[in-house]
């Protein structure tokens, strides 16, 4: 996945906040816990309205706002009752979850299917859900059966008001592709509501850069290298107010009774996981919600595939793809036009 100097600077940076809130120019590192991952962020104290403890208390209400709201594991949540419902009128819905319904169903489109918040049912058959599997790999008689569950076409949206409606009753959603993305999105507005505005932000591996370094110079993120015995990036990208998210299908995954390795990134069009020289999609975007579901929409194309895709539609992409015994990085144009660093 996607890591950065962020993680490596945190704990000096935790252990001085006090001493560095002294300084109005000074990096603050702070990190919590959600959606089952972590969040971390660094930020240049500039003209912040409030202090670290405070700060690190609003960008975690705004997580904790998006999990509550969005989480398959949370039988509360208002995800979780439209996923339990049965009925296939309008249901009315936070605006916030509307939006990313929203975004995920043109990206959806987009992609002919290949990215699917539908594809719930064989998450969870796949053992990457709430859902506890009995078989894996699963039977394909019942894979098949809950291949019919999913089509983002049975999903309609509404804005205004904010409502969702199932065609079919068993049609359930997982927004585990995007969820955390909008959440970094929604941190990142709550830092700049207390007027922060430089700092690199991350929850599970999704990124925003605001602003500089507290040198002036840009963030630096680093694209991790999938090999594990590889302990070194394979590019940095410098980013200044943009999202970076990775996908990958080498880190979260497990080796099934038949000796094969699953991922758990699921192709919602086979219902099967991804399985092709694909190994790893970093998108840079304006937003953190749309890179996180872009990067997962293309994870599940075939390479070339999701190189022309990304150039009739101007996005900024990088591919790192298997080659026999090792690994090689493909970008887009608009890629190409970033501030980057290849690492040979």
């Amino acid at each position: 996945m996607l890591y950065t100097l962020l993680r490596k600077c945190l704990l000096l940076s935790l252990l001085l906040v006090s001493a560095c809130e002294k300084d109005r120019h000074a990096e603050i590192g702070l990190s919590g816990t959600t959606m089952g991952t972590t969040w971390s962020v660094i930020y240049v104290s500039g003209t912040a309205h409030d202090t670290a403890t405070v700060i690190g208390a609003r960008i975690q209400a705004a997580l904790d706002a998006v999990d509550n709201m969005m989480s398959t594991y949370k039988s509360d949540s208002a995800l979780s009752q439209f996923n339990n419902s049965t009925v296939r009128d309008w249901q009315a819905v936070p605006l916030e979850l509307a939006r990313v319904v929203s975004i995920a169903q043109d990206l959806s489109s987009l992609t002919q299917g290949a990215y699917d918040i539908t594809v719930a049912p064989l998450v969870d058959l796949w053992g990457f859900g709430p859902a506890i599997p009995t078989l894996l790999p699963p039977d394909p008689n019942v894979l098949n059966a809950a291949l019919a569950q999913v089509g983002y076409q049975n999903l309609s949206v509404s804005l205004e008001p904010p409502q969702l409606r199932k065609a079919q009753t068993d049609l359930h959603i997982d927004l585990s592709s995007i969820a955390k993305g909008f959440g970094v999105d929604q941190a990142a507005a709550a830092l700049h509501a207390v007027g922060v505005h430089h700092f690199l932000l991350e929850v599970g591996g999704e990124l925003y850069a605001a602003g500089n370094k507290a040198d002036g110079t840009a963030w630096r993120v680093a694209v991790e290298h999938p090999a594990p015995q590889v302990q070194r990036p394979m590019n940095i990208i410098l980013v200044s107010d943009i999202a970076v998210a990775t996908s990958g299908d080498y880190r979260n995954g497990y080796i099934g009774r038949d000796g094969q390795w699953y991922s758990h990134t699921i192709d919602p069009r086979t219902g099967y996981p991804v399985r092709h020289q694909h190994v790893a999609v970093t998108v840079v975007a304006d937003n953190a919600t749309y890179a996180d579901a872009l990067s997962t929409a293309l994870l599940a194309l075939e390479p070339t595939a999701a190189l022309a895709l990304a150039e009739e539609n101007a996005l900024a992409v990088l591919l790192i793809v298997r080659e026999e015994e090792d690994y090689k990085m493909l970008t887009s144009t608009a890629f190409q036009r970033l501030t980057a660093k290849p690492l040979n």
